[in-house]
């Protein structure tokens, strides 16, 4: 053959895998399209399900003001007091509606009036924000709140939380809460906040009593997901660090060390980690994080779901 049938065969080749690669990169933007289109149609069609509904709040949402910064206005304090029970009906059918219609975190459930009222009027009690930008802020906001709360606040202001419950009130209420859902799988499978939960700096007084109920419900094995730094920051009272102060006072523990305020709070490699050690632990196993509530509960689901 010539040199020139060999350039122009050469040519011809790379000018078909051009062609072809050109052709899956236009097929991939296609699905990409595609699929964001199917996203946004899906959003438009709920945002217009949803939008009605939402108006009928605007008051509640207007008297609420801005729940971001934490702390109400003096002047709501006891309307607050006085219609807490009206506003939890309104919280309730708000995250019905956004748990049934959306499928937002249907396993997070929360009956603390604080966190429900921040959920539902992030940014959009005074219509600072869309329906859109509302539902896109949803689960972050919720998560940052019990962050914020779980602050100390010495500055002597009145905050939601002072407003809604005296200490006494919140230390009975948690106790009762801890006491119907201790047990996922009664006497196989527990879950709980970390000791002393929500204080920070916790005293070693609180850690022994709170292992000394684990003790007195059979505990075995303990799996911690609260990370390092939490663990570091709760636990100063400890001369050593929590994890070995659990096996010094009998248990077996599996700690893996989970940044909090997650999205999802466990993912799906952990969660399986986690399900290849449980199947060789001693029962009953107690999960905790640091309230209790999204790494346990995720957790908790998917072991129920696997091994149970």
């Amino acid at each position: 053959m010539s040199i020139e049938l060999y350039t122009a065969i050469g040519a011809l080749f790379v000018s078909f895998a051009g062609a072809l690669l050109n052709y899956y990169k236009l097929k991939d933007a296609q699905k990409t399209w595609e699929h964001e289109q199917k996203i946004s149609m899906e959003k438009t069609l709920l945002f217009k399900r949803l939008e009605k509904r939402f108006s009928h709040y605007s008051k509640t949402f207007s008297l609420l003001g801005k729940v971001r910064d934490i702390e109400y206005p003096k002047e709501h304090h006891i309307y607050i007091k006085n219609h807490k029970d009206e506003l939890l009906t309104i919280a309730d059918s708000l995250l019905e509606e956004l748990y049934g219609e959306a499928g937002l975190f249907m396993e997070y459930e929360t009956r603390s009036l604080i966190l429900k009222t921040y959920q539902i009027s992030y940014k959009y009690a005074d219509n600072e924000a869309t329906l859109s930008e509302l539902i896109d802020s949803y689960y972050l906001a919720r998560r940052q709140l019990r962050k914020d709360l779980e602050f100390d606040d010495s500055s002597g202001n009145q905050t939601a939380k002072d407003i809604l419950k005296d200490k006494t009130q919140e230390v009975k209420e948690l106790q009762q809460k801890e006491h119907k859902q201790f047990w996922a799988v009664t006497n196989k499978l527990a879950q709980s906040s970390r000791p002393g939960y929500p204080n920070k700096n916790v005293p070693l007084k609180t850690i022994k009593e709170t292992i000394q109920k684990w003790k007195e419900k059979n505990i075995k094995t303990i799996i911690c997901l609260l990370s390092d730094e939490e663990i570091n920051t709760y636990y100063n009272s400890i001369d050593y660090d929590l994890i070995n102060f659990y096996k010094n006072n009998g248990f077996e523990v599996f700690h893996i060390s989970i940044e909090d305020y997650l999205n999802p709070p466990v993912s799906d490699d952990i969660l399986n980690i986690i399900g290849h050690e449980y199947q060789n632990m001693k029962y009953p196993v107690l999960v905790h994080c640091g309230a209790g509530q999204d790494r346990t509960g995720r957790t908790i689901e998917y072991l129920i779901n696997k091994y149970h």
